[in-house]
């Protein structure tokens, strides 16, 4: 588990678990994330239940993984690159007379989309990325360069695994360069990173634009441009949908009278769903009793999120 002193060095650049998201290979995290948290516009993570038993379990799989090899691991400071200072790591662990480092996993479900075989480099691309960026920096400093991180997993509480993660040196001279252009382009200079078509991007907008006021401006070019890509773009969705219920409705009209049918690579249903129940709770509370006043007293408005229309002129 961190210390409070590398929490607060990690605010001075990027670590093994930012440049995934930096890179856009983290599904948790995007650029938008890192640089929020970076420019000290919102808190970084302090953790969940998730990130708490993995800490807690750390040393119980460290310690299987030791027994198994017959090694002895050591714990690692955070470690800055000379040369790049934005450039951090702290790895779990590294084996004692040996360039290999040792990181550890406490995770859900083996999801077999994820995960390949054991001895393997098949993890999720922002654990490999993580890998990837530690033997980088951990390489800068070392006697000599990093050649694996062997990457302990336990799943489930139930199955422990080790995967293999060589050095690929093509693979991190594009995330230091991915990294450099980030953290001088965007946090030094204090420039959000393009906003792109991810959830992410759509999630920040809406939680940093939250008020507007009454006016209505003249459109810049750039306006204009993602105006016309979106016009080309509802136009494919709506063609792609009228192809979508014509199809649709060919195969109700096939299935008639049936509740559906099976093809050699489909199955299609047409059924009619079980009725569903809704309690009118304010016609309750008038028939016990409740006056309309007591009922306003009771209800909370809530505040909408914004809504996004946009139209367009016919053609």
């Amino acid at each position: 588990m961190l210390t409070p002193e590398q929490l607060e060095l990690r605010k001075t650049g990027l670590g093994s678990s930012d440049i995934a998201a930096v890179v856009g290979l983290n599904k948790f995290r995007g650029p938008l994330d890192v640089y929020q948290e970076k420019a000290g516009l919102v808190p970084g993570f302090e953790g969940n239940e998730f990130t708490y038993w993995g800490h807690a379990l750390e040393p119980v799989i460290a310690n299987r993984y030791a027994e198994e090899e017959g090694v002895e691991l050591m714990e690692c400071d955070t470690l800055v690159h000379p040369d790049y200072n934005f450039a951090l790591a702290t790895p779990d662990r590294s084996i004692v007379g040996k360039p290999t480092l040792v990181e550890i996993k406490c995770s859900g479900m083996r999801r077999s989309t994820d995960w390949g075989e054991p001895g393997t480099d098949q993890v999720p691309a922002h654990y490999l990325i993580q890998c990837q960026w530690q033997m980088l920096v951990a390489s800068a400093v070392a006697p000599a360069p990093i050649e694996q991180v062997h990457l302990a997993a336990l799943f489930s509480g139930n199955r422990y695994e080790v995967f293999i993660i060589d050095s690929d040196q093509a693979l991190q001279e594009h995330l230091l360069h991915a990294a450099d252009k980030f953290w001088h382009d965007c946090v030094l200079a204090e420039k959000a990173p393009s906003i792109d078509g991810s959830t992410r991007s759509t999630v920040w907008l809406n939680e940093y634009w939250t008020q507007h006021d009454d006016d209505i401006v003249e459109a810049p070019s750039q306006a204009v441009v993602w105006a016309e890509q979106l016009r080309a773009a509802r136009h494919g969705e709506e063609t792609h949908k009228q192809a979508r219920r014509e199809a649709e409705n060919h195969l109700k009209d096939i299935i008639g009278d049936n509740a559906g049918i099976v093809g050699s690579s489909f199955k299609a249903t047409w059924k009619t769903p079980n009725p569903s129940e809704r309690t009118d709770w304010e016609a309750v509370a008038k028939e016990s009793g409740a006056t309309d006043d007591i009922i306003t007293k009771h209800t909370v408005t809530k505040q909408a999120s914004r809504r996004f229309l946009v139209r367009f002129d016919a053609r």
